[in-house]
């Protein structure tokens, strides 16, 4: 006590900080500070205190390419820890997917880090980011945007304006020879077909003539902009302070502030519309209609199953639980602890040879046809594209029918291949791989020739 005694503050502070560092740094050896221990699962040896934190730096813009990498080396069930999530466990199993989703919400959460960068965007009452009794408010509003009735009195509606203004448009440009980003061409198409059966809006980002793609989409820019750098902060711990510095903190915000004044001006124009007719449908594909297009929903869920659109997510386990255990996959049981996070990749699962063969890679939508032709839905046990449990996407027959009315009232009167030319901007063929961003979107252009088949021939005349 004497030594002590001896020591000013300052010196006394350092020597009281090397100490509990010395024990945390015996504690903590190879994995980050307030971890358990995990020996019964493989993964990559982490840092004392920090983990796998700083190993997984070079990967923040390829989470993707990460979780490949882990999954590799180290099976279908490994562990990291890393900043700010804590511990996490990578899954590649379906059958442990589907058990954590009918658990969300009960056993499972997001957790609080996820929560408060979707409370960002897209915001606080959407239900991607709530739980609980808020998530189930949130919930109980949009689900009128998932009826019967909506996609009859105002989806199809939209389709049968848009699909054929697609259709003209495409005519331009393969009269004209202009190659086009068909990326770009299928997100103006999303979103007008959203601004024009949600809240009734006409835009003049998709029109009859192919100069329309040169216009910017201010609209489309900024939900770019929220979506990627809202990515970027998944894995970036400090983003509240790097945004500062990289200047994305202004763009994040410039962007959200342009999307929620677009949104209260179109309340205003909604409420003076609402009591305006809508003209009669004409021969575009129906809602009724859907369950008749076999091939198109085998060709609908198979590209959903290698795309989908929400290719990584993760859980927070709010108690103790324990994966089963898979024997005919010689797969023992997986412990969870409470304040474990589990992560897995759709993109990953979906492609997984042991789930679905080994053409898992392929795009073979014959997968999803019996013998007759006729489509079969695919196992919710093993196709996870659309959530499972309480958080199930109530979306998911929206979204089958807009793919199933465009694909069909385009693909019949177009052909289309990678352009070996440029866009009147520049733009040219690349190779497209998916971005890191929270929904499935491509990190280059992807630039398409257009040219007409004859079978348009007898459409000129609406065209």
């Amino acid at each position: 006590m004497s030594v002590l005694n001896t020591l000013d503050t300052w010196t006394l502070a350092l020597v009281v900080l090397t100490f509990s560092g010395t024990l945390l740094y015996i504690a903590y050896p190879d994995r980050l500070v307030t971890t358990n221990a995990r020996p019964d699962l493989p993964g990559p040896k982490g840092h004392p205190l920090v983990g796998n934190s700083l190993q997984a730096i070079p990967w923040q813009t390829r989470i993707l390419d990460w979780f490949n990498h882990l999954l590799s080396d180290y099976g279908p069930a490994c562990t990291f820890t890393i900043l700010p999530w804590g511990r996490g466990i990578l899954i590649n199993r379906p059958e442990w997917l589907a058990h954590i989703k009918q658990a969300d919400m009960k056993m499972y959460s997001r957790g609080p880090y996820a929560n408060k960068i979707f409370h960002e965007f897209p915001g606080g009452r959407a239900p991607v980011a709530s739980e609980g009794a808020q998530w189930r408010l949130a919930r109980k509003s949009i689900y009128p945007i998932f009826t019967v009735r909506s996609f009859t009195d105002h989806v199809s509606h939209a389709m049968n304006e848009i699909v054929p203004i697609a259709r003209a448009l495409l005519l331009s440009a393969s009269k004209k020879g202009v190659p086009i980003d068909w990326s770009d061409f299928a997100g103006r198409i999303a979103i007008t077909i959203f601004t024009r059966s949600h809240i009734n809006e006409k835009t003049n980002i998709l029109e009859g003539d192919v100069s329309c793609l040169d216009r910017d989409d201010p609209l489309r820019d900024a939900l770019v902009t929220l979506n990627q750098i809202s990515a970027k902060r998944l894995f970036n711990p400090v983003w509240q302070w790097s945004e500062i510095l990289s200047g994305e903190r202004w763009r994040f915000n410039h962007a959200r502030s342009f999307i929620r004044r677009r949104v209260e001006d179109i309340w205003v124009d909604r409420l003076r519309e609402e009591a305006m007719a809508i003209r009669d449908p004409t021969r575009e594909a129906e809602y009724s209609e859907v369950a008749r297009y076999h091939v198109h929903l085998a060709v609908f869920y198979e590209t959903v199953r290698l795309w989908p659109g929400l290719p990584k997510n993760a859980r927070l386990a709010l108690q103790d639980d324990i994966l089963p255990a898979l024997p005919e996959h010689n797969l023992p049981a997986v412990k969870v602890e409470k304040g474990d996070y589990v992560f897995w990749s759709d993109y990953h699962m979906m492609r997984n040879e042991d789930v679905w063969g080994p053409t898992a890679h392929l795009f073979d939508p014959g997968r999803h046809l019996d013998a007759e032709g006729h489509f079969v839905k695919p196992s919710p046990a093993k196709f996870n594209c659309f959530g499972a449990g309480p958080r199930f996407c109530p979306g998911q027959q929206l979204v089958m029918y807009e793919f199933i009315a465009c694909l069909s009232g385009i693909l019949p009167y177009f052909d289309f291949a990678p352009s070996k030319g440029a866009t009147a901007s520049g733009l040219i063929y690349q190779k497209p791989e998916l971005a890191e961003s929270f929904t499935a979107s491509l990190n280059v252009p992807l630039v398409v020739d257009v040219r007409a088949r004859d079978t348009l021939e007898v459409l000129e005349g609406r065209l």
